[in-house]
Formats: structure tokens, C-alpha cells, sequence
């Protein structure tokens, strides 16, 4: 996923700990250099999943 050159939109999201270390083994697994890009490929994903179910 190429990250947009402006992010103008911030959120805060409070999660479970083990949910916060799935998302670091998922980011070290697929080589993602930041935590933030891995959480936005992982809802993009989830997002796409979705809708494709309908």
C-alpha cells in the first residue's frame, strides 16, 4: 500500500494488548516499516473483505 503524502486525518485508538502484539507480528512478518502503515493495510483489508462479501 503507497502511503498518500498527506495524512490529515488522526485518530486515537485504544486496544487489547494482545490484539496490539498481533499487529506487530503481522508488520515484522510482511516488512512494513512503520506500525501506523501496517494498522492502515490491516483495516484496508479488512474493509475490502467486507464488502466483498455482500
Amino acid at each position: 500500500m503507497v502511503r498518500e503524502k498527506t495524512m490529515d486525518v488522526r485518530k486515537i485508538v485504544s486496544m487489547p494488548a494482545d490484539l496490539v502484539e498481533r499487529i506487530a507480528a503481522f508488520r515484522h512478518a510482511e516488512r512494513i516499516s512503520t506500525e501506523a502503515e501496517a494498522i492502515r493495510v490491516l483495516i484496508a483489508a479488512g474493509l475490502d473483505a467486507k464488502v466483498n462479501q455482500r
